[in-house]
Protein backbone atom coordinates (compact mmCIF):
# COMPACT_ATOMS: atom_id res chain seq x y z
CA UNK A 1 0.00 0.00 0.00
CA UNK A 2 2.49 2.21 1.09
CA UNK A 3 4.82 1.71 -2.64
CA UNK A 4 1.12 2.44 -4.09
CA UNK A 5 0.73 5.37 -2.69
CA UNK A 6 4.32 6.86 -3.14
CA UNK A 7 4.16 6.17 -6.75
CA UNK A 8 1.02 8.19 -7.46
CA UNK A 9 2.84 11.03 -5.79
CA UNK A 10 5.57 10.81 -7.57
CA UNK A 11 3.26 11.22 -10.77
CA UNK A 12 1.52 13.95 -9.76
CA UNK A 13 4.77 15.71 -8.76
CA UNK A 14 5.88 15.18 -12.19
CA UNK A 15 2.61 16.30 -13.98
CA UNK A 16 2.34 19.98 -11.54
CA UNK A 17 6.47 20.16 -12.83
CA UNK A 18 5.34 19.55 -16.26
CA UNK A 19 2.97 21.91 -16.07
CA UNK A 20 4.45 24.43 -14.46
CA UNK A 21 7.59 24.23 -16.98
CA UNK A 22 4.86 24.70 -20.24
CA UNK A 23 3.71 27.74 -18.57
CA UNK A 24 6.99 29.37 -18.37
CA UNK A 25 7.80 28.04 -21.86
CA UNK A 26 4.39 29.36 -22.74
CA UNK A 27 4.76 33.11 -21.37
CA UNK A 28 8.56 33.41 -22.82
CA UNK A 29 7.06 32.97 -26.13
CA UNK A 30 4.43 35.60 -25.50
CA UNK A 31 6.71 38.03 -23.94
CA UNK A 32 9.07 37.39 -27.42
CA UNK A 33 6.14 37.72 -29.62
CA UNK A 34 4.83 40.99 -28.12
CA UNK A 35 8.57 42.83 -27.85
CA UNK A 36 8.95 41.79 -31.82
CA UNK A 37 5.54 43.30 -32.24
CA UNK A 38 6.38 46.03 -30.35
CA UNK A 39 9.33 46.58 -32.20
CA UNK A 40 7.92 46.00 -35.82
CA UNK A 41 5.31 48.95 -34.44
CA UNK A 42 8.48 50.87 -33.68
CA UNK A 43 9.54 50.76 -36.78
CA UNK A 44 6.79 51.11 -39.08
CA UNK A 45 5.96 54.88 -37.01
CA UNK A 46 9.81 55.61 -37.84
CA UNK A 47 8.98 54.90 -41.31
CA UNK A 48 6.09 56.69 -41.22
CA UNK A 49 7.91 59.72 -39.65
CA UNK A 50 10.84 59.99 -42.21
CA UNK A 51 8.02 59.61 -45.18
CA UNK A 52 6.63 62.70 -43.63
CA UNK A 53 9.70 64.93 -42.91
CA UNK A 54 10.80 63.95 -46.71
CA UNK A 55 7.39 65.04 -47.90
CA UNK A 56 7.52 68.19 -45.72
CA UNK A 57 11.29 69.09 -46.98
CA UNK A 58 9.78 68.57 -50.64
CA UNK A 59 7.01 70.88 -49.80
CA UNK A 60 9.33 73.41 -48.70
CA UNK A 61 11.82 73.08 -51.48
CA UNK A 62 8.79 73.59 -54.12
CA UNK A 63 7.88 76.91 -52.10
CA UNK A 64 11.49 77.87 -52.27
CA UNK A 65 11.91 77.76 -55.97
CA UNK A 66 8.33 79.51 -56.63
CA UNK A 67 9.33 82.17 -54.78
CA UNK A 68 12.64 82.50 -57.18
CA UNK A 69 11.24 82.05 -59.86
CA UNK A 70 7.96 84.77 -58.85
CA UNK A 71 11.22 87.39 -57.25
CA UNK A 72 12.78 86.82 -60.91
CA UNK A 73 9.84 87.90 -62.40
CA UNK A 74 8.96 90.57 -60.43
CA UNK A 75 10.83 94.25 -61.45
CA UNK A 76 14.41 95.02 -60.67
CA UNK A 77 13.25 98.35 -59.19
CA UNK A 78 11.62 96.19 -56.34
CA UNK A 79 14.55 94.03 -55.83
CA UNK A 80 16.46 96.82 -54.96
CA UNK A 81 14.46 98.52 -52.77
CA UNK A 82 14.19 95.77 -50.72
CA UNK A 83 18.22 95.16 -50.62
CA UNK A 84 18.15 99.16 -49.68
CA UNK A 85 15.61 98.27 -46.67
CA UNK A 86 17.78 95.41 -45.73
CA UNK A 87 20.78 97.29 -45.66
CA UNK A 88 19.08 100.14 -43.74
CA UNK A 89 18.12 97.57 -41.17
CA UNK A 90 21.07 96.39 -40.75
CA UNK A 91 22.31 99.89 -40.43
CA UNK A 92 19.97 100.61 -37.21
CA UNK A 93 20.75 97.24 -36.08
CA UNK A 94 24.71 98.39 -35.99
CA UNK A 95 23.75 101.55 -34.52
CA UNK A 96 21.90 100.18 -31.56
CA UNK A 97 24.80 97.68 -30.47
CA UNK A 98 27.27 100.31 -30.48
CA UNK A 99 24.78 102.77 -28.62
CA UNK A 100 24.38 99.95 -26.43
CA UNK A 101 28.36 98.76 -25.71
CA UNK A 102 28.66 102.95 -25.55
CA UNK A 103 26.25 102.99 -22.71
CA UNK A 104 27.68 99.85 -20.73
CA UNK A 105 31.30 101.30 -21.13
CA UNK A 106 30.02 104.07 -19.50
CA UNK A 107 28.12 102.51 -16.39
CA UNK A 108 31.41 100.85 -16.02
CA UNK A 109 33.47 103.70 -16.20
CA UNK A 110 31.43 105.32 -13.39
CA UNK A 111 30.91 101.91 -11.20
CA UNK A 112 35.03 101.92 -11.47
CA UNK A 113 34.62 105.95 -10.18
CA UNK A 114 32.45 105.17 -7.36
CA UNK A 115 34.41 102.54 -6.09
CA UNK A 116 37.21 104.77 -6.49
CA UNK A 117 35.79 107.32 -4.22
CA UNK A 118 34.12 104.70 -1.64
CA UNK A 119 37.76 103.39 -1.43
CA UNK A 120 39.65 106.94 -1.20
CA UNK A 121 36.84 107.96 1.34
CA UNK A 122 37.67 105.20 3.57
CA UNK A 123 41.33 105.91 3.49
CA UNK A 124 40.65 109.02 4.00
CA UNK A 125 38.59 108.01 7.46
CA UNK A 126 41.38 105.82 8.73
CA UNK A 127 43.67 108.36 8.27
CA UNK A 128 42.03 111.08 10.21
CA UNK A 129 40.96 107.51 13.08
CA UNK A 130 44.66 107.30 13.32
CA UNK A 131 45.22 111.21 13.53
CA UNK A 132 42.77 111.81 16.11
CA UNK A 133 44.58 110.32 19.26
CA UNK A 134 47.89 112.19 18.07
CA UNK A 135 46.02 115.98 17.75
CA UNK A 136 44.60 115.18 21.39
CA UNK A 137 48.28 114.82 22.60
CA UNK A 138 48.70 117.61 20.73
CA UNK A 139 45.97 119.63 22.30
CA UNK A 140 47.01 118.45 25.78
CA UNK A 141 50.49 119.54 25.71
CA UNK A 142 49.29 123.13 24.86
CA UNK A 143 46.79 123.54 27.17
CA UNK A 144 49.47 122.78 29.80
CA UNK A 145 51.87 124.72 28.36
CA UNK A 146 49.88 127.42 28.51
CA UNK A 147 48.42 126.54 31.91
CA UNK A 148 52.08 126.63 32.84
CA UNK A 149 52.99 130.10 30.98
CA UNK A 150 49.66 131.41 33.57
CA UNK A 151 51.40 129.88 36.69
CA UNK A 152 54.63 131.34 36.12
CA UNK A 153 52.79 134.72 34.98
CA UNK A 154 51.18 135.05 38.06
CA UNK A 155 54.05 133.52 40.38
CA UNK A 156 56.19 136.62 38.76
CA UNK A 157 53.32 138.80 39.32
CA UNK A 158 53.37 138.13 43.28
CA UNK A 159 57.08 138.34 43.12
CA UNK A 160 57.21 141.58 41.95
CA UNK A 161 54.48 142.78 44.32
CA UNK A 162 56.53 141.29 47.04
CA UNK A 163 59.97 142.62 46.07
CA UNK A 164 58.15 146.16 45.71
CA UNK A 165 57.14 146.29 49.17
CA UNK A 166 59.20 146.80 51.81
CA UNK A 167 57.02 144.55 54.54
CA UNK A 168 56.61 141.66 52.35
CA UNK A 169 56.59 139.48 55.18
CA UNK A 170 53.53 140.93 56.14
CA UNK A 171 51.79 141.21 52.82
CA UNK A 172 48.37 139.46 53.52
CA UNK A 173 47.90 138.44 49.41
CA UNK A 174 51.36 136.88 48.86
CA UNK A 175 50.75 134.56 52.12
CA UNK A 176 47.40 133.46 51.03
CA UNK A 177 48.06 132.78 47.07
CA UNK A 178 50.87 130.82 48.49
CA UNK A 179 49.07 127.58 47.99
CA UNK A 180 52.21 125.03 48.31
CA UNK A 181 53.76 125.93 51.36
CA UNK A 182 50.64 126.12 53.13
CA UNK A 183 51.55 128.91 55.29
CA UNK A 184 49.27 129.61 58.79
CA UNK A 185 48.38 132.05 60.92
CA UNK A 186 50.35 131.07 63.53
CA UNK A 187 53.35 130.93 61.64
CA UNK A 188 53.27 134.70 60.81
CA UNK A 189 52.98 135.74 64.29
CA UNK A 190 55.98 133.33 65.18
CA UNK A 191 57.88 134.55 62.32
CA UNK A 192 57.06 138.57 63.61
CA UNK A 193 57.69 137.81 67.39
CA UNK A 194 61.15 136.70 65.65
CA UNK A 195 61.48 139.26 64.36
CA UNK A 196 60.66 141.98 67.18
CA UNK A 197 63.40 140.00 69.52
CA UNK A 198 65.83 140.70 66.79
CA UNK A 199 65.10 144.23 66.75
CA UNK A 200 64.93 144.03 71.03
CA UNK A 201 68.24 142.26 71.38
CA UNK A 202 69.96 144.87 68.31
CA UNK A 203 68.91 148.01 70.89
CA UNK A 204 69.78 146.25 73.69
CA UNK A 205 73.36 145.82 71.94
CA UNK A 206 73.98 149.45 70.85
CA UNK A 207 72.53 150.73 74.44
CA UNK A 208 75.39 148.39 76.27
CA UNK A 209 78.24 149.52 73.70
CA UNK A 210 76.82 153.47 74.59
CA UNK A 211 77.09 152.82 78.15
CA UNK A 212 80.42 151.16 78.24
CA UNK A 213 82.29 153.35 75.92
CA UNK A 214 83.08 150.09 73.51
CA UNK A 215 83.90 150.53 69.72
CA UNK A 216 84.24 147.12 69.33
CA UNK A 217 81.21 145.76 70.36
CA UNK A 218 79.54 146.87 67.27
CA UNK A 219 81.42 145.38 65.02
CA UNK A 220 81.86 142.08 67.47
CA UNK A 221 78.36 141.71 69.11
CA UNK A 222 78.18 139.79 72.21
CA UNK A 223 76.01 136.61 71.22
CA UNK A 224 72.73 135.52 73.24
CA UNK A 225 69.83 132.87 73.20
CA UNK A 226 67.66 135.81 71.55
CA UNK A 227 70.00 136.69 68.96
CA UNK A 228 70.42 133.20 67.97
CA UNK A 229 67.01 132.79 67.99
CA UNK A 230 66.79 136.18 65.58
CA UNK A 231 69.56 135.09 63.40
CA UNK A 232 67.83 131.55 62.94
CA UNK A 233 64.28 133.43 62.56
CA UNK A 234 65.41 135.63 59.79
CA UNK A 235 67.36 132.70 57.89
CA UNK A 236 64.37 130.91 57.37
CA UNK A 237 62.27 134.12 56.88
CA UNK A 238 64.47 135.22 53.73
CA UNK A 239 64.19 131.45 52.48
CA UNK A 240 60.72 131.63 52.90
CA UNK A 241 60.65 134.51 50.91
CA UNK A 242 62.99 133.32 48.42
CA UNK A 243 60.83 130.34 47.83
CA UNK A 244 58.05 132.36 47.18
Amino acid sequence: MRSIHGRQQKKIDKDKKERHDNKEKKDKIKKKLQQEGEKKQLLLQQQRLLKQQQELKQQQQQKQEQQQKQDQQRNPLQQQQQQQLLQHQEHCDHQQEQEQQQKQEQQQKQELQQKQLQQQKQLQQKQLQQQKPKQQQKLKQQRKQLQQQQLKSQYNMKTNHCSSNKEASCCCCCWASNKRQKVTAADRERQQQRAANKAAAEIKQKSCCMRKGRKGRDKYPIKTKTSSSSSSSSSSSSSNLSII
